[in-house]
């Protein structure tokens, strides 16, 4: 397979600064990625070592997502909503780790939320973030390519989005407002419009609705919390 994502949830420390832990380099042990938001750093804590790798020193994320891409097994963060960055694993973590900025967002608001399927049908998986979903090259040295699935970026936070693809459809939860938008999204005969809005039963209904799966079906909660 030429991508495939592990997606971490809430539960496991995807939102908020990011923290996440994972076996990165295959010792049936597990590091741990933190953003020390004091210091803008992004930092792996690894066992045995005196002090955490400093992946980057100067980078903000809310997410963090372990994927593999081309080949190639790496870190994901969204730097200030604003980009999809990869963080190849270097073989040995200490040593610096090169990174590659997939796409970078112009719009309003901060995107959130990420997660793979093969959008466009061609074999190769794709990737959805906030208001877009981002075509996959067939080699690791393209470009990627951005398509907009709504727009929904009136607000700072308002594709600050959790997202669930069922295979047939996108289920969009605008998880950091006020009577957040819960919509289904199912695409177009052209993939590459604008997507067509489907009413949800939990649209505007929550405060910062949250979205969780329960025996691989979406669920809908609030979180006033996640307002703050």
């Amino acid at each position: 397979m030429l991508l495939r994502l592990i997606l971490f949830f809430v539960a496991v420390g995807a939102w908020g600064q990011c923290s996440l832990e994972v076996d990165v380099d295959g010792d049936g042990r597990q590091e741990r990625f933190e953003m020390a938001a004091e210091k803008s750093a992004l930092l792996l804590h690894k066992e045995g070592l005196p002090r955490p790798v400093v992946i980057d020193a100067n980078v903000t994320s809310r997410e963090c997502y372990w994927l593999e891409i081309f080949g190639r097994r790496g870190l994901v963060v969204l730097p200030h909503g604003m980009q999809v960055r990869f963080y190849q694993f270097p073989g040995d973590a200490r040593k610096p780790w090169p990174y590659r900025d997939l796409y970078s967002f112009y719009t309003a608001s901060w995107q959130g939320g990420l997660i793979q399927a093969d959008v466009d049908g061609d074999g190769v998986p794709d990737l959805f973030c906030g208001n877009y979903w981002i075509q996959s090259p067939p080699s690791f040295d393209l470009p990627w390519r951005l398509y907009a699935i709504n727009a929904y970026h009136e607000h700072p936070l308002s594709a600050s989005a959790q997202l669930h693809w069922d295979g047939e459809r996108l289920l969009w939860v605008e998880s950091k407002r006020p009577r957040g938008r819960v919509v289904w999204f199912r695409p177009p005969a052209d993939r590459k419009q604008l997507w067509i809005e489907e009413a949800h039963e939990a649209n505007r209904r929550y405060d910062c609705p949250q979205l969780s799966l329960i025996d691989g079906k979406p669920a809908i909660s609030a979180s006033t919390h996640r307002c703050q």
